[in-house]
């Protein structure tokens, strides 16, 4: 892209953008030399990368990247020319892996969802046993550490005990030969420790004067007693200086074994760094990813130029057919933003940022962006407003091809205007042949008419607020606009005779004209204002037609709650009808049978027919009797009411996990609900039994053997027991009640029968039957 274009269109707004959002020096560096590109696969790597960042923001990852030294430098001295590094230089690049380490995990780990950034990321190499020990030898003030190296922490050691000695050999000094000192403290001269003595006593004091006071009143005397211990420890701090040298040796050696590594790692933090600032501006800008579109096309929806506080949204659309779309309207009332913002945003997307748009926001790929906007005369050349312009326009036309984007402002300005409009017709109708998209300004009449009647051109018209005078910076489509600048110029106070001086010069057609077009505005703003009237109108409609769908599907839900009830409780009295009646004529063809049984059983199924077939109103049934106690805990003989039949019974076998129980109304058992009974009274009846002829006459033995509440054992012997009776008596089936419980009781039963040669078979109750609390026996 050109550089003439890049600083008309102000790219350095996005370039500063971007570097205020960059965490590290290669970051801002980054930014700063960011470009656009013309390659099509480059422009989609970009858009891909930026948006995988965004991602990433946007479910709360962020990389530490912040970096306050950059050691590009210092690692290509040492790579070139063996050079040392200090220990800043260290401390910063122990920094450099940590991000490097940290960016590669964090990245790496989310492949499946950035898979562009996690290869990025995965070019970063770690080195996490140089960064550990780069911190543990480095302090954060740059000084070496005790612990960098055993030989260093014994020197130091040594110079402390050392110091200590010559403190105390002064200190002892000091106490007797005070009335000799200036002061009584011990000081440093030279690297060497001494006292300060006055002049005129220095001689009561043996040593070496190392310095004398700019009064000359005292001199800095090193006692001989103390020379040997100073000079030793100069010698431990020439061998920590030794050792100090050596640690950032092998340091740096080290370090320049990996100088490429390292290199690359700087340039993909400074890439990771500039994508993350890309996307951060995206962000706070509330951009979208344009599509991309191979043809001649662009569509700007709801554009906005980041240099406007308050922009009024940018909506632009043309190309495929008419790729000259021309701008006529009012001074100051926005043209030239619209040329800024579509080459700005152009800009931006082939240098892989989202734009600030609105979704559905096309942008084609450019060759090169071309323009001429604004005003570049050059007085140190002689160049006028016009000649700028047209060498400018020149220079266009010379380099621009089909795939280009050329943006004009006022094309033909600063001379005659029949020849400024006969210049600006000529240059884009030979635009319009080559076929570039371009976008120009005007204010020429005659330039609206030509583009009007153009098969490649399209007007559009900055709308103006005629009766307010002011204008509204929304961009109108299809039709060319007036300038107003008669109303303008009487709006700033020029006075009105003036005005309609003014007024009586202009031809009749260019009046003409003007008054066509502004009738045509009026025109356009009253069937707009029209169209948002039926809008309402018809939202009001459809808010009115959709309470009273609520209202009507309300009803129809509760008629479908009412059917599915009744549905429901016709169900329930079917299921129970259909139970009374099995067991009624399992109990009839029972040779066992007693004639109460079978008496019972048909008055049960008459029952039953009545309460299902009669209405309760007109049945003549009994009111419910008992109480209704819904916390009641039922047990084996306890008296109830049956309402759905009004006849009472007793409970033969509690409620189970689902609410179900065992019910003897009559000589027929039913299995009910728990709702369907009201407690009477406890155990007022005996548990059903069936009466057998034997041996010593009629034998009455139960069909049911109960044997919840008792442990495993004494419930094994009471089955054993109670199968003897049954298949003595000849009984061939029989119910083992244990409840569901735990299931301990029916495991035991079961593993009991299955071993029990007097059972034929067995298997759970079915639904009327207690389903998994009772095991049915069939005995042989």
């Amino acid at each position: 892209m050109n550089r003439h274009s890049l600083a008309i269109l102000e790219f350095d707004l996005v370039r500063d953008a971007l570097g205020k959002r960059s965490a590290t020096p290669y970051g801002k560096g980054l930014a700063a030399a960011l470009a656009p590109s013309s390659s099509a696969e480059v422009v989609a790597e970009r858009q891909e990368l930026t948006a995988e960042a965004r991602t990433l923001l946007e479910s709360g990852v962020r990389l530490d990247l912040g970096l306050e030294h950059e050691v590009r430098g210092p690692l290509e001295l040492l790579r070139d020319q063996g050079a040392l590094l200090e220990p800043t230089a260290l401390l910063a690049l122990s920094r450099h892996l940590f991000i490097a380490r940290q960016a590669k995990s964090s990245v790496t780990v989310r492949r499946d969802e950035v898979p562009g950034l996690a290869r990025l990321a995965g070019g970063l190499t770690a080195f996490k046993e140089l960064e550990e020990r780069i911190d543990r030898s480095i302090e954060p003030d740059g000084r070496i550490a005790d612990r960098a190296s055993p030989e260093l922490f014994r020197v130091r050691k040594e110079q402390d005990v050392a110091r200590g000695r010559i403190r105390d050999k002064l200190d002892a000094m000091i106490g007797e030969h005070s009335s000799s000192l200036q002061e009584n403290i011990v000081t440093l001269r030279e690297g060497r420790y001494v006292i300060p003595v006055r002049s005129e006593a220095k001689g009561r004091i043996k040593g070496i004067v190392h310095d004398t006071s700019a009064s000359g009143a005292t001199v800095f005397v090193e006692p001989l007693a103390t020379v040997e211990l100073n000079n030793r420890l100069r010698e431990l701090q020439s061998a920590e200086q030794h050792e100090l040298e050596r640690i950032l040796q092998a340091f740096s050696a080290e370090v320049q074994q990996h100088c490429d590594a390292l290199l690359r790692n700087i340039d993909l933090i400074g890439q990771l760094d500039l994508l993350f600032a890309q996307a951060q501006l995206a962000l706070d800008w509330r951009c979208v990813r344009p599509v991309a579109c191979a043809t001649r096309y662009l569509r700007l929806s709801q554009a906005r130029h980041p240099a406007l506080a308050d922009p009024v949204p940018l909506d632009i659309e043309f190309g495929d057919g008419k790729t000259l779309l021309v701008i006529t309207g009012p001074n100051t009332g926005g043209k030239t933003v619209v040329l800024k913002t579509v080459g700005l945003l152009a800009l931006m997307h082939q240098s892989g940022l989202q734009v600030p748009a609105g979704d559905g926001s096309t942008l084609p790929l450019f060759d090169d962006v071309y323009c001429d906007i604004g005003d570049e005369q050059s007085i140190a050349q002689s160049l006028s407003t016009f000649s700028s312009h047209v060498r400018q326009v020149a220079a266009i036309l010379e380099a621009v091809t089909p795939a280009s984007l050329v943006l004009l402002d006022e094309v033909g300005v600063g001379t005659e205007p029949a020849e400024g409009s006969a210049l600006a017709i000529a240059v884009l109708s030979d635009l319009a042949e080559r076929g570039p998209l371009t976008l120009s300004t005007t204010h020429y009449g005659a330039l609206k008419a030509f583009v009007q009647d153009h098969p490649a051109m399209r007007n559009a018209a900055m709308e103006f607020d005629r009766a307010n005078l002011v204008p509204t910076y929304r961009l109108r489509l299809g039709v060319p606009g007036s300038s107003y600048g008669i109303e303008i110029a009487s709006r700033l106070g020029v006075p009105q005779r003036v005005i309609e001086a003014a007024r009586a010069r202009i031809d009749a057609k260019s009046t003409e004209l003007e008054s066509l077009l502004a009738q045509m505005e009026q025109a356009r703003r009253e069937m707009e204002q029209k169209q948002r009237e039926a809008a309402e109108q018809l939202d009001r409609a459809e808010r009115i037609r959709g309470e009273y769908e609520g209202k009507v599907k309300g009803v129809k839900e509760e008629l479908r709650g009412l059917k599915a009830r009744a549905e429901a409780e016709a169900a329930e009295v079917l299921a129970r009808a259909r139970s009374a009646a099995e067991l009624a004529v399992a109990a009839i063809k029972s040779e066992q049978a007693s004639k109460q049984s079978i008496r019972g059983a048909r008055e049960l199924l008459r029952d039953t027919e009545r309460a299902i077939l009669t209405p309760e109103h007109e049945s003549g049934r009994q009111p419910e009797r008992g109480a209704f106690d819904p916390g009641h805990r039922f047990a084996v003989g306890d008296a109830v009411f049956v309402a759905s039949i009004g006849k009472e019974g007793v409970v033969e076998v509690p409620p189970d996990g689902g609410g179900k129980l065992k019910v003897q109304v009559g000589g027929v058992r039913m299995s009910l609900k728990r709702g369907d009974v009201r407690m009477l009274g406890p155990k007022t009846f005996e548990l059903s039994a069936v009466n057998v002829a034997g041996a010593d006459g009629e034998t009455s033995f139960p069909m049911e053997l109960h044997l919840l509440g008792y442990h495993a054992e004494e419930a094994l012997e009471k089955l054993d027991q109670y199968l003897d009776q049954a298949v003595l008596l000849g009984i061939g089936q029989v119910r083992i009640v244990h409840g569901k419980g735990t299931g301990v009781l029916r495991k035991v039963v079961k593993e009991a029968l299955a071993r029990d040669k007097r059972v034929r078979s067995f298997r759970l109750g079915e639904w009327n039957e207690g389903q998994d609390g009772v095991t049915v026996a069939e005995l042989k």
